[in-house]
């Protein structure tokens, strides 16, 4: 209702994720036609306490493959891996936009038009306008803000809100500059814990594209924006790009080098591979993602098939069916009639 309601009010450029969960393939779809992206929030205390809720149910399993929702350490690497300046829209207390909109137009343009910057919005929202006097309650927030830091590519915008954190909660900034390097290790402990499960195939591709970089000026191009969802993964392939193809690995930001070694001890020890082999194990793999993709797609449009019908929701059950065949024309693409002289050897795990 939010974004009908925008668009019925003369403004296009809104739109409105389904359900609660902002994903990193909608922030890069918004992403290529806008540098900055607005989100509108409730300013409530109620609103903010869920709105933090939502940004850090995920900070512990940053290494899994699926992540519906962004931490807010996930939204700082948006603005770093995508180049999108992500704001904070500060809606009246108790205010949805689609009330806001109908009743009060000019505090929803001026909320739009003075939006905060994400960072400082998270720490508002998180420390509010007094520290508090408990020293444990000071380092749990250091615990939770310490993991945003340390995504922030920018030396000196890292410097600033470091300084900024430490005059919030009245503590020495060296403690505060502690934090990130703590991250580092942390997050090396859940990059190990990562390599006791199956290589997803994206991360496999991943792998390959470091493993193989002479291979991957023939290959670099095949690969669509669309393929790629993980924000790790973004940065790995925009540095794979951007590099001379020369059979070096490409230069990565300081952050992702432990996960980029962990990618490559979890392809293990491989034989010295012709760069035709090398083409032709990148070129299966991207086709088993897209197979991934392909599948995932077909079991969403399934659930708003049933949405659908149990809704009476004639419309909206005959734009999923087409949806639907037009998946199914692809099948064929992901799933080739079995051979009857060779059996397939297939699989969708790699490693482990």
């Amino acid at each position: 209702m939010d974004a009908i309601a925008a668009h019925q009010f003369g403004y296009p450029n809104v739109v409105a994720s389904m359900g609660t969960a902002l994903t990193e393939r909608q922030v890069r779809l918004v992403r290529r036609a806008v540098d900055r992206i607005v989100l509108a929030l409730d300013a409530d205390a109620a609103g903010q306490a869920a709105t933090l809720r939502g940004l850090d149910v995920l900070r512990e399993s940053l290494a899994e493959p699926a992540r519906p929702a962004p931490d807010p350490q996930q939204l700082v690497r948006f603005e770093r891996t995508l180049r999108v300046d992500l704001r904070i829209a500060r809606l009246p207390e108790g205010k949805d936009p689609d009330e806001l909109i109908r009743r009060n137009r000019e505090a929803w343009e001026q909320a739009i038009r003075q939006p905060v910057p994400l960072l400082d919005f998270y720490l508002d929202a998180l420390i509010g306008p007094a520290p508090p006097g408990d020293p444990r309650a000071k380092s749990q927030l250091l615990q939770r803000i310490g993991p945003v830091l340390y995504e922030i590519g920018d030396r000196v915008v890292q410097e600033h809100y470091i300084r900024e954190v430490a005059r919030r909660l009245q503590v020495r900034e060296e403690i505060v500059r502690r934090m990130p390097r703590a991250v580092r290790r942390a997050n090396a402990q859940v990059i190990e814990r990562s390599t006791r499960r199956p290589m997803t195939p994206e991360e496999h591709l991943m792998a390959l594209l470091l493993r193989y970089p002479a291979a991957v000026p023939s290959v670099i191009g095949e690969i669509a924006e669309g393929d790629i969802v993980d924000a790790r993964h973004l940065a790995i392939l925009a540095a794979v790009r951007s590099a001379d193809g020369g059979g070096d690995q490409p230069p990565l930001p300081e952050s992702l080098q432990p996960y980029a070694e962990a990618l490559l001890a979890r392809l293990g020890q491989l034989p010295e591979t012709p760069p035709r082999l090398a083409l032709q194990m990148i070129r299966e793999t991207l086709r088993r993602l897209r197979r991934e993709r392909h599948d995932e797609r077909m079991r969403l449009l399934q659930a708003d098939i049933r949405a659908a019908e149990a809704s009476g929701d004639r419309e909206a059950l005959l734009q999923a069916l087409a949806l639907v065949e037009q998946l199914k024309r692809r099948y064929p693409e992901f799933y080739p009639a079995p051979s009857p002289y060779f059996p397939d050897t297939r699989t969708n795990t790699f490693g482990s």
